[in-house]
């Protein structure tokens, strides 16, 4: 949801625009880059994820879209490389329908490793990391500070956006929409407000 961070991976990023795809929600299942590469990584409270999204009927996503030319989508890739790209079809805020490719999960470490052609210890040699667990995971929540970015992007596009992302967004186990979380877990919610409004100052 925000063009300030698109821009940094794809700086020649044009016609940056809000949108809809249907019959997809979001998912924390995959453990975050940041998460593998910390030393000294704590498992206890599982707390690694950062989002894929996932088949879903009747759901709905608003989404960002945006044009990029042949070597932006390299540096895309390559952030992105954890996640299966496939083209989709969205609704952008003027009524224009296309296809655009979408960022999604894969079911399991060994699908992806086969998907992109390497194993399991060139993929974390690509990271630097010592992380020995799965990277797609149904027994991890949000990384606190990675849920407050989102939350404060989100937000900052309005409260149908800021709904649209706690209710169509769920935790690792397929079936906990994010607002029944936060609500259970006063105490993320107020970390990740504290983590969001430290970021909109800062």
């Amino acid at each position: 949801m925000s063009e300030e961070s698109a821009r940094r991976t794809c700086p020649q990023l044009e016609n940056y625009r809000m949108g809809e795809i249907e019959g997809y929600a979001r998912i924390f299942n995959k453990v975050s880059r940041k998460s593998m590469q910390e030393n000294g990584i704590d498992d206890t409270g599982k707390e690694l994820a950062s989002l894929a999204t996932m088949p879903k009927e009747g759901a709905k996503l608003y989404v960002c879209i945006f044009d990029i030319p042949e070597e932006d989508w390299q540096n895309l890739y390559k952030r992105e490389f954890a996640l299966k790209h496939i083209q989709v079809k969205y609704k952008d805020e003027t009524g224009q329908h296309g296809l655009a490719t979408l960022c999604t999960e894969y079911p399991n470490d060994d699908e992806f490793l086969a998907d992109k052609g390497v194993t399991e210890t060139e993929y974390k040699e690509m990271l630097n990391t010592d992380y020995t667990g799965p990277i797609w995971r149904k027994d991890i929540f949000p990384r606190r500070d990675y849920l407050a970015l989102c939350l404060n992007a989100h937000g900052m596009r309005g409260q149908r956006f800021l709904d649209n992302f706690v209710d169509q967004t769920f935790l690792a186990d397929r079936t906990t929409p994010l607002r029944l979380y936060l609500q259970h877990k006063p105490d993320v919610l107020h970390d990740t407000l504290d983590e969001a409004i430290a970021s909109y100052h800062g």
